[in-house]
């Protein structure tokens, strides 16, 4: 804590001291209370208060009537009212609730609360209740806690005996007596709480120790240390621990007595490290690690392995796992009874892929010897400009041997004459050259290869056809001075 804040502590510490010297400063502040509290019973004492059952004459309700032990002690008197504003300004579903504060008909001040039918989560923990029904009430103090700590409120003296459990299950966290308030990050109700600001004696988190052996941490036994919120992360988890050990916790915890699932353990550790930076930082972390345990997730303390998170994965969905199980088993079987028939047929089966692989060997051979009549076929076909039969024949045999000069011929002549002179290039490269000897007699020295890089060298008409029309009349000019007899030479050669 710096050096200015400490000093702001100091100095608000001084003036609601000099303030609750005089008695009639703190009954300026409160109401009298007019008879509206009916006969008394005692039901709770504690260091500076008495806790009474009353009937409320207002509004005909039991409620829980708690007033100063020492009225003439004005600094129990000024704790009394801090614990009673504190708590007033909590209001959550599990903190003990405030109804109303002032001074009975002899000056001593009181304020009322809501009255529980039940017991303590001490005695409670004593019974035989389940795990889970135990985690259930740890989670509901964790959502109270980090509530109050993002109010800027800190227990200091979070313990089963501070927690109360209804006849219906009603869970509420009490005594505020010993809370201090984290100024730095408190809200602003609290610093506009002008009863608070005179009776706050700065109980500080710094002054003062607090807090009950077992459950304190261990920076609150010594003085001027500085005490925050992980003080209550600390008792979180020696409340943790009582649970699992079924044992209060002591001055040495013995984590080896704890009982139960390894990553409740593993919180419960963390949370009691004696080492403030190596606990769980705020409750909030606290209070998800039990939320991910109730909910059958890993926990971070654990660091579970992948079997670990597997093996909780099948847990969360047990129904799902079961029908997969099932269904594995099945399917297990069922390959077993497949293999058990694989065996027994396997010389059968071996037997028929022999035939298969002569049967498939006959047939290529017998594709061999009948390729040169696919492609004398497929030339005929061409001839007669019977595309489609020609190409069929061609791609079959191809099919066969990819490498047939033969059939790759007459497919490239094929596309050649359907004027897909890009497409018959790669069929004709082969044979380029044995078909430009044909054009020896033309006026002027010509190639194949140097007329079909003309012809498929005009790849766009232009506005009015003349490209396509100059392409045409050299693929007339090609196949005329290619005879037919010398095309069936070359290609049936």
């Amino acid at each position: 804590m710096d050096e200015d804040f400490q000093k702001f502590l100091h100095t608000q510490f001084s003036e609601a001291h000099d303030n609750m010297q005089d008695p009639q400063e703190l009954s300026a502040l409160m109401e009298l209370e007019h008879e509206r509290y009916g006969e008394k019973y005692l039901i709770a004492e504690g260091g500076q208060k008495k806790v009474f059952k009353c009937n409320d004459e207002l509004t005909g309700r039991s409620v829980a009537y708690a007033t100063v032990k020492d009225p003439d002690n004005n600094e129990t008197t000024a704790k009394f009212i801090r614990e009673a504003r504190l708590t007033a300004h909590l209001e959550h579903p599990h903190i003990i609730p405030v109804y109303d504060t002032g001074l009975d008909d002899t000056g001593i001040p009181y304020f009322t609360m809501k009255y529980i039918s039940g017991q303590s989560y001490e005695d409670y923990l004593k019974e035989n209740h389940t795990l889970q029904e135990n985690i259930d009430i740890l989670i509901k103090i964790c959502e109270a806690v980090n509530f109050a700590h993002h109010r800027g409120i800190i227990h200091f003296d979070i313990k089963p005996d501070n927690i109360q459990v209804s006849d219906y299950g009603e869970v509420l966290l009490c005594d505020w007596g010993l809370a201090g308030i984290a100024y730095e990050s408190c809200s602003q109700s609290l610093l506009d709480d002008d009863i608070l600001k005179q009776v706050d004696l700065s109980q500080s988190i710094d002054l003062y120790f607090k807090g009950t052996a077992g459950y304190a941490a261990p920076e609150m036994w010594k003085k001027r240390t500085h005490r925050d919120q992980l003080c209550d992360i600390y008792s979180l988890g020696a409340v943790l621990y009582q649970i699992l050990s079924k044992k209060q916790p002591g001055e040495n915890l013995f984590f080896k007595d704890m009982h139960g699932p390894e990553a409740l353990k593993a919180v419960s550790k963390k949370a009691l490290s004696q080492e403030k930076e190596k606990r769980y930082q705020t409750a909030e972390e606290f209070l998800n690690e039990l939320l991910a345990w109730r909910n059958g997730f890993a926990t971070k303390a654990e660091e579970a392995s992948f079997a670990t998170t597997f093996k909780l994965l099948i847990l969360r969905h047990k129904n799902v796992s079961i029908s997969i199980l099932t269904s594995l088993v099945f399917i297990i079987v069922l390959t077993l009874v497949f293999v058990v028939f694989i065996h027994n047929k396997e010389k059968r089966s071996t037997a028929l892929a022999n035939a298969l692989q002569k049967t498939e060997l006959e047939r290529n051979a017998l594709e061999q010897e009948l390729a040169p009549k696919y492609i004398e076929k497929a030339y005929d076909a061409f001839t007669r400009r019977e595309y489609n039969a020609a190409l069929a024949l061609c791609d079959h045999v191809l099919r066969q041997n990819p490498e047939s000069s033969k059939a790759k011929l007459i497919k490239g002549m094929i596309l050649f004459s359907q004027q897909k002179f890009t497409e018959a290039i790669p069929y004709l490269n082969g044979n380029l050259l044995a078909l430009a000897k044909n054009f020896h007699d033309l006026p002027k020295p010509l190639k194949l290869e140097d007329l079909v890089y003309v012809i498929t060298s005009l790849n766009r008409e232009d506005e009015y056809g003349e490209q396509l029309v100059y392409k045409n009349m050299l693929f007339a000019e090609f196949e005329r001075h290619l005879s037919v007899k010398q095309m069936k030479e070359l290609m049936l050669a």
